[in-house]
């Protein structure tokens, strides 16, 4: 199987390389500082802190080969995720209203999914 990677085979096609974290945020519970707290699931995996409004900033306990991509829904239904950004160390969001206003939600609670592809026995 390796060798087809090497001559092109979508690498995608190597499920077992497939990863995906669930992570569940209690926004009440977020602090200011990185730590495991307000992380109901996914704490070993991840560090997560509040800015003190609305921005949410998890940290990676292990850098990820590559960036994961984020699925982020909010629990309330008038508050959305907006702003996800997604790098192999943290992925950092805030969370607004689901209006015209848009106006920040601070204390959300979050679920989100991280699926990256971990290729490092690739070679």
């Amino acid at each position: 199987m390796k060798e087809s990677l090497r001559v092109g085979l979508d690498p995608m096609t190597r499920l077992s390389n497939l990863k995906v974290l669930p992570v569940q945020i209690d926004g009440s519970a977020l602090t200011t500082t990185s730590s495991s707290a307000g992380c109901l699931v996914g704490a070993s995996a991840v560090n997560v802190k509040d800015d003190g409004s609305n921005t949410v900033t998890i940290t990676f306990k292990e850098t990820k080969r590559n960036a994961p991509m984020v699925f982020a829904t909010a629990k309330a239904t008038d508050t959305v995720v907006d702003a996800v950004t997604s790098s192999t160390t943290s992925v950092i969001y805030t969370t607004v209203q689901n209006d015209a206003t848009g106006s920040a939600v601070a204390d959300a609670d979050v679920d989100l999914l991280l699926v990256w592809f971990d290729d490092s026995d690739v070679q």
